[in-house]
């Protein structure tokens, strides 16, 4: 059985750096395609002023982001590469979140497994 859990934990630890890659290739590849305005930046942090993931009126002599409501939506392609990134784990429901659900199911499994083998035996 602990062979069993080692293989799971495994799993777990590829899938986490999978998910952990992928947000962080999606994030730099929304970035790199943002279409934004002239005078606009892309946002992708976001702050107490603005909404991450947007493109914001540069203002004032320090180029950035504080005034709030200047902003306009970045363009179509990253809007997508947002909305994957969020089906990875960032939001609710994303893929990250199966986790905790699929750990409870196999260590399930393994009791019952455990238990079912034991029927047939004499102790």
């Amino acid at each position: 059985m602990i062979n069993a859990l080692t293989g799971l934990g495994y799993g777990i630890v590829g899938l986490a750096l999978v998910i952990g890659i992928g947000i962080i290739i999606l994030a730099s590849t929304a970035k790199n395609v943002a279409n934004c305005p002239t005078g606009y930046s892309y946002n992708y942090n976001g702050s107490d002023y603005f909404t991450d993931n947007a493109c914001c009126l540069l203002s004032g002599t320090s180029g950035d982001c504080s005034t709030a409501g200047n902003y306009t939506s970045a363009s179509t392609a990253t809007q997508t590469i947002n909305t994957l990134s969020g089906y990875l784990g960032t939001s609710s429901g994303g893929l990250a979140t199966w986790i905790p659900i699929v750990i409870v199911l196999v260590i399930g499994m393994l009791f019952l497994g455990s238990f079912l083998s034991r029927r047939g035996r004499n102790a």
